[in-house]
């Protein structure tokens, strides 16, 4: 199954597609370039495919065909990228790997802690639902 969100911006025009591109999904794709492409009026069209899961020769083929067009690619792993370098025979734009700083791991552990004290409240005490309601 696949998800696709567009991401409509005053430079470009973003197809965002989460899960499996097959052949059904790839002409869906396909359909709403079609009917979004005479808005583009200069602006770049992106496909990110950093959702991608899964590949089929339909959904190649639909990658390739949009890349004529001129679509460019954002990847974030091999096989997304190996896809979009299939399709259009050049490198596409990696994300850069997201790193975790020491603030994002405390906060991390925080609101860890905040749902295990929340868990432990509600086990221990039948009102906690009135508190929610009043806090």
């Amino acid at each position: 199954m696949l998800s696709m969100y567009l991401h409509d911006r005053a430079h470009s025009l973003t197809f965002r597609l989460i899960g499996g591109l097959f052949r059904v999904e790839a002409g869906e794709v396909e359909q709403a370039w079609k009917t979004a492409s005479p808005t583009l009026k200069g602006r770049e069209f992106i496909i990110d495919l950093t959702g991608v899961t899964a590949l089929d020769a339909g959904g190649q083929e639909s990658l390739r065909r949009l890349a004529e067009q001129g679509a460019r690619f954002i990847t974030a792993s091999e096989f997304t990228e190996l896809a979009a370098r299939e399709a259009s025979g050049r490198t596409p734009e990696a994300l850069p790997v997201p790193r975790v700083g020491r603030w994002r791991r405390w906060v991390c552990f925080a609101v860890g802690c905040c749902r295990a004290a929340g868990w432990a409240l509600s086990m221990s005490l039948p009102c906690v639902k009135r508190i929610q309601r009043l806090w």
